[in-house]
C-alpha cells in the first residue's frame, strides 16, 4: 500500500511539472481575431514589466524616415523612453509615480528638464497618441478599436512562423499586425493606405518581466 501512495504521489507531482513545462513551452491558439483580442489582453494583464526598442518607420513620396527609442515599462503605469534614433536623440522622458512627465532634450539642451502635465499637448503625436498610453496596453486598445470599425481575419503561424498576422481593413487602409505566437504581444505593425505601406512600427528585443528597476523612473 505504502509502494502504491508513493507511485501515485510521484504521477501526480510529475503531471504538476509536465503541464507547467507545457504550459511554458506551448502558446495556446487563437482561431478569430476577437479570440485573439482576448488572449492578448490576459498577457498584458499578467506581465509586470517589460523593456523593449521601438523603431517607428514612415514612408512618403519615395523617402524613408526612421525613429526610435528604447522603451521601459513597470505597472501599474511608469514609463521611460530614451531616443536612440532621428532627429530627437538623446532625449528623454519619464512618466513617474506623482503622474508628473519628465523630459528633456538631447544635445546640448539634455542638462534642462522639465516637468508636464500628462496631458500636455507636447505629449501627443500626430494622430492624438499620448506619451502616457504610448505602452503596448495602449496599443492593444488600439487594436480593439480598430477590430470593432473593421473588417478582421487572422492567419495563425505555419511551419517554422512564430507570429499570428491580425489584418484589418477599414475604406482605404490596411493594417497588418503581427503577434508573437509565444509571448502573445505585438511585435510589428504595418500599415497600408490605397495599398502601399505608409509606416511600420516595430517593438524589437521585447522581454517581458525582466525585472526593470524602479529607479529608472526618475529624472
Amino acid at each position: 500500500m505504502f509502494f502504491v501512495k508513493q507511485v501515485v504521489i510521484f504521477l501526480l507531482a510529475f503531471a504538476v511539472i509536465l503541464g507547467a513545462s507545457l504550459g511554458k513551452g506551448q502558446a495556446s491558439s487563437a482561431s478569430s481575431p476577437q479570440e485573439l483580442l482576448q488572449t492578448i489582453n490576459q498577457r498584458f494583464s499578467t506581465l509586470k514589466d517589460y523593456q523593449c526598442q521601438v523603431v517607428s518607420t514612415t514612408y512618403k513620396d519615395g523617402k524613408t524616415k526612421q525613429d526610435g527609442h528604447k522603451y521601459f515599462f513597470k505597472k501599474p503605469h511608469l514609463i521611460r523612453l530614451e531616443v536612440n534614433i532621428g532627429k530627437d536623440k538623446g532625449a528623454v522622458a519619464v512618466y513617474n509615480k506623482a503622474g508628473k512627465v519628465r523630459a528633456h532634450a538631447g544635445g546640448l539642451l539634455s542638462i534642462f528638464t522639465i516637468t508636464m502635465e500628462p496631458n500636455d499637448k507636447r505629449l501627443q503625436d500626430g494622430d492624438g497618441g499620448t506619451f502616457v498610453e504610448s505602452h503596448l496596453g495602449g496599443t492593444i486598445k488600439d487594436i480593439e478599436k480598430a477590430i470593432a470599425n473593421g473588417k478582421a481575419t487572422i492567419s495563425a503561424p505555419q511551419g517554422d512562423q512564430k507570429v499570428y498576422q491580425l489584418q484589418i481593413e477599414r475604406l482605404n487602409r490596411k493594417d497588418i499586425i503581427f503577434i508573437d505566437s509565444q509571448l502573445f504581444l505585438p511585435i510589428v505593425w504595418d500599415t497600408y493606405k490605397e495599398g502601399k505601406l505608409v509606416s511600420k512600427t516595430e517593438w524589437k528585443n521585447l522581454q517581458i518581466d525582466i525585472g526593470v528597476e524602479e529607479k529608472l523612473f526618475s529624472l
